[in-house]
């Protein structure tokens, strides 16, 4: 919920706040080169990676959520615990997994967003744009296809389904 609720901006002012101006972990200032030093490259894309992987964490962990409460009230999951199997078993085996369907279509989605707001970053910091677009082309439509495809490898209900 905290993910969800804070502003990325915000986030992102309390992350350098933090960890660049009193902790001093990460440069709060500037920006280095990859040609230059790729470990202090790095180290300046920290907490920009975590201020906006915390935002958009919190959609699909709110989607597990509420899918697993869903999947942990069917009857095949009450089933499972009446025979008398770990629970464990039951929540991995059975109910996780079925759970885990429209989350990897969210996922997918939620990939998309992280890599055009990658985008936005790289092409306002190196002269590859047109390469780095490229890539986060191929990445989005790669991460939409596994979106769309897992599903059906997990469920074999999904499996030759005709969705007319």
């Amino acid at each position: 919920m905290v993910g969800a609720a804070i502003p990325n901006f915000w986030l992102a002012l309390l992350l350098i706040l933090v960890f660049a101006v009193d902790v001093g972990w990460f440069p709060a200032l500037g920006f280095t080169s990859f040609r230059e030093d790729p470990l202090e490259n790095m180290r300046g894309m920290v907490l920009l990676a975590v201020a906006i992987g915390i935002a958009q964490a919190a959609v699909p962990a709110r989607q597990t959520r509420a899918s697993m409460l869903g999947v942990l009230q069917q009857d095949y999951v009450l089933i499972a615990r009446s025979k008398g199997l770990r629970e464990w078993t039951v929540i991995f085996r059975h109910g996780f997994r079925n759970a885990m369907i429209p989350v990897i279509t969210i996922h997918g989605l939620q990939i998309s967003n992280i890599v055009s707001g990658a985008q936005r970053f790289l092409t306002s910091q190196s002269s590859l744009a047109i390469f780095a677009g490229l890539a986060i082309v191929l990445t989005v439509l790669a991460f939409n296809l596994l979106g769309d495809t897992l599903p059906d490898l997990l469920d074999p209900r999904l499996r030759g389904a005709d969705c007319r």
